[in-house]
């Protein structure tokens, strides 16, 4: 175990390794995950941004941001609802509805490919297209 003598690219990526290497271990017992996002440094220390702890299981923020699209959309009569439990084709491969973004302005949707199980995003009109509530 070495000590950290500056605040370089090398040793940022070090610290990473060491937290993602010994933090779950230490949050485990305590049924809690952690995720961390970019970092930023100067010469004498890091700030990593984005860094949550939550309660295993517990939804990203994505999922948070779904569910309260959701249940918007069931509110109001002039929304189209969708059905987040329907597998939807679309250009021959099969997507589930996982998140929402609402940031993102031209593509809010997120939704996984079931091949691969990489995410992607779409428009608000491709994703009401595929996974519209039958009777609406």
């Amino acid at each position: 175990m070495t000590a950290f003598t500056t605040m370089d690219v090398p040793a940022i990526k070090r610290i990473r390794e060491i937290l993602t290497e010994e933090l779950p271990g230490i949050l485990e017992p305590y049924g809690l995950t952690f995720a961390m996002k970019n970092a930023k440094y100067d010469d004498d220390s890091v700030t990593f941004t984005g860094f949550t702890i939550s309660l295993e299981g517990a939804l990203s923020d994505m999922e948070k941001h779904l569910t309260r699209e959701l249940k918007d959309r069931t509110e109001y009569d002039w929304l189209v609802e969708l059905d987040v439990t329907k597998v939807a084709a679309s250009r021959g491969k099969n997507y589930s509805l996982v998140g929402f973004k609402p940031r993102n302005r031209k593509y809010p949707f997120i939704c996984k490919d079931a091949s691969n199980g990489k995410n992607y995003k779409f428009t608000k009109d491709a994703v009401e297209a595929m996974f519209a509530v039958a009777n609406a």
